[in-house]
């Protein structure tokens, strides 16, 4: 089921362009990650979905419906640092979440369990430390039980600890359902959290779709041989292995196809090349986003 459908969505501020032409659609389920690096789109994006910014031109639709005070209600965001009053419990900040959003108290319950907050509910938010102030955002972000959820850079200034909570709190609430779009920097916390990825680089989109997907290509070894030359003369005749990089002799090198190290160890025997080295390298969504930005 399409959750979000995005077209031609564009934003112009004077002779900037911040977001170019973008074509996106979600699906229900799914945890979208947007990346980018400063000045990409990705918070300009996240404000047009909302409503927060008007596009220049193109569209966006949610849930196949036109009427956005309806879908409004099925959404839940975080963009900016939520005001919380920090002489008050977590309970009573929420109840004017509450308040605000024409929601029953009764739901302060469930969204605090779902956080894991709902021991210190009597405590001041003063006294939280920041993933926990985090965690209470998100947790008014659930206050109505939406289909969506929106957040905008979720770990931004936490400690390795606070991370890793926010990341297994992103992926509980996706097992209920919950569709998730998040804009972060952290490319391996988007590796290790999202099904999907979108990569934007001064407002247009460079790549889009399953993060499987875009790291499934030929393995990547380093290899070190005892002569080099020979091995850098092969490679560049080969119709099967094309370089990648090469330092001090230690050959970066890809297969044209999809092979493995045995394959490739084999090469190397069978063209009389004794490997002193060789490690295949982990695909990583940092690697993939830094060589696509670079060469884009």
């Amino acid at each position: 089921m399409e959750i979000l459908k995005i077209n031609q969505l564009t934003k112009h501020y004077g002779k900037l362009t911040a977001v170019d032409k973008l074509n996106v659609s979600i699906e229900k389920g799914s945890i979208y990650g947007i990346l980018g690096p400063n000045g990409s789109g990705k918070t300009t994006t996240l404000g047009m979905i909302l409503d927060i910014t008007r596009p220049s031109s193109g569209s966006f639709t949610w849930f196949s419906n036109s009427d956005q005070n309806v879908n409004r209600q099925k959404i839940g965001a975080i963009i900016e640092t939520p005001i919380f009053y920090p002489y008050l419990s977590a309970q009573k900040n929420l109840e004017i979440f509450c308040q605000i959003k024409r929601i029953e108290f009764a739901d302060i319950e469930r969204v605090l369990k779902i956080v894991e907050l709902y021991d210190r509910r009597k405590d001041t938010f003063k006294t939280y430390s920041l993933g926990m102030k985090q965690r209470l955002a998100i947790a008014g972000a659930l206050l109505g039980e939406p289909e969506v959820l929106i957040f905008d850079e979720p770990t931004n200034g936490l400690d390795p600890q606070g991370i890793a909570e926010i990341r297994n709190l992103i992926i509980k609430i996706a097992k209920q359902g919950i569709t998730i779009i998040l804009a972060s920097h952290l490319l391996d916390e988007v590796q290790k959290v999202c099904s999907h990825v979108l990569i934007l680089k001064k407002g247009k989109m460079l790549i889009s779709g399953k993060v499987d997907d875009i790291l499934r290509e030929p393995d990547i070894f380093e290899v070190k041989v005892d002569k080099p030359e020979k091995l850098q003369e092969l490679i560049a005749n080969s119709e099967e292995l094309s370089l990648v990089q090469e330092h001090k002799n230690l050959f970066v090198v890809q297969f044209k196809t999809d092979s493995n190290g045995v394959e490739l160890n084999q090469f190397l025997f069978d063209n009389k090349l004794v490997a002193s080295h060789l490690q295949k390298q982990e695909k990583s969504l940092e690697s993939y986003f830094l060589n696509l930005i670079e060469h884009a």
